[in-house]
């Protein structure tokens, strides 16, 4: 039971919803838009395969990079980590702006952007969330989670008013100075690595639960993780639903464009199932503390099969696409895929 009136670890929970909001936001909820903004520039003269590469690079190199940001996020100040993340997507997005080739956004992707949001996304504010809480673990990393969907649903209507106001180099050399004057000092003031960093209220409020984690929980090392026969399982089970969602959600934009629909359109797409991952993710995270995740995620898996077939059906029904859309993003990519990503 907690002797303090207001938990840190709720507010430490708050900031990284903002930092996951903006950065996540960004560079991967809003990339689709930013690519009927590369294909219109002249001086890029990009094709329409070749604009994917620098989410392509990025996805690759992120996989190689991930496991060094864990041991560094293990072994060094988180509130550092995610600083030095900020700093080098917020001067991505200011070098990007200056490109003349295409090639050069490619390398930004590859360098910057990638050590940039691996060390402040996702895996920095859930290593936070999972330290912080050790009742209700599940519900805090599911709330904590939601930072990159509330993104989604903020960051890309505001950029396409950007777009169409002052064009994609000026939008970035501006979201490259926003990063940095309001995460950065949000994060070094109120950042702690766990409680026993905090002052000795907290750590006194959660000294007992502590005792308790340190008991339950084994350290597994690198070796033992890669021999583990379950690891893998889960690495194959969820692989091809990444692959199929990453893939239709940067594909957005082309796709919107051949039905006829404008950016502030594919925005409101992006902004729909953003909306719909939230809830999946707090629900699915409250579930996570009361059930068998090998039964969730099944259940998950079941709702896509069945929502498949929901939309080929309904697809052949009528030729309003736009409607369509969402409600398929709503059913089988947005709600199925989040249930399995917290799942796992």
């Amino acid at each position: 039971m907690l002797n303090t009136p207001w938990y840190s670890g709720w507010t430490i929970l708050g900031i990284c919803l903002v930092f996951q909001a903006l950065i996540i936001g960004t560079v991967y909820f809003s990339y689709t838009l930013a690519v009927g903004e590369w294909l219109s520039d002249s001086q890029l003269d990009v094709s329409l395969t070749y604009v994917m590469a620098p989410i392509t690079v990025l996805t690759l190199c992120q996989s190689i990079v991930s496991p060094l940001v864990g041991y560094a996020l293990d072994r060094y100040s988180i509130r550092l980590m995610v600083c030095v993340g900020v700093f080098l997507v917020s001067l991505g997005y200011v070098l990007m702006s200056f490109a003349s080739s295409f090639v050069f956004i490619v390398f930004i992707y590859g360098s910057f952007i990638v050590v940039g949001v691996s060390l402040a996304g996702p895996l920095a504010a859930q290593t936070l969330a999972a330290r912080w809480f050790n009742e209700k673990r599940g519900f805090a990393i599911g709330l904590v989670t939601t930072g990159t969907s509330i993104g989604g649903v903020l960051m890309a209507p505001t950029i396409v008013i950007l777009y169409e106001s002052i064009g994609w180099r000026e939008t970035h050399r501006l979201l490259g100075i926003m990063f940095l004057i309001i995460i950065i000092p949000l994060v070094w003031v109120i950042i702690r690595n766990s409680p026993e960093h905090s002052d000795r209220l907290e750590k006194k409020a959660s000294s007992d639960r502590a005792e308790t984690a340190k008991v339950s929980q084994k350290i597994w090392t690198t070796s033992e993780i890669l021999r583990e026969p379950n690891f893998w399982v889960v690495v194959l089970s969820f692989l091809p639903l990444l692959i199929v969602f990453s893939s239709i959600q940067q594909h957005l934009q082309p796709f919107g464009t051949n039905l006829g629909l404008d950016s502030m359109q594919v925005a409101a797409l992006v902004s729909v199932f953003a909306s719909v991952m939230i809830v999946g993710k707090i629900f699915f995270g409250v579930m996570s503390d009361r059930f068998d995740h090998r039964i969730l995620f099944a259940l998950s898996l079941l709702v896509c099969f069945f929502c498949s077939f929901g939309f080929s059906y309904t697809i052949f029904l009528s030729s309003n696409s736009f409607f369509y859309w969402p409600a398929w993003f709503f059913i089988r990519w947005v709600l199925a895929f989040d249930w399995s990503y917290n799942c796992l």
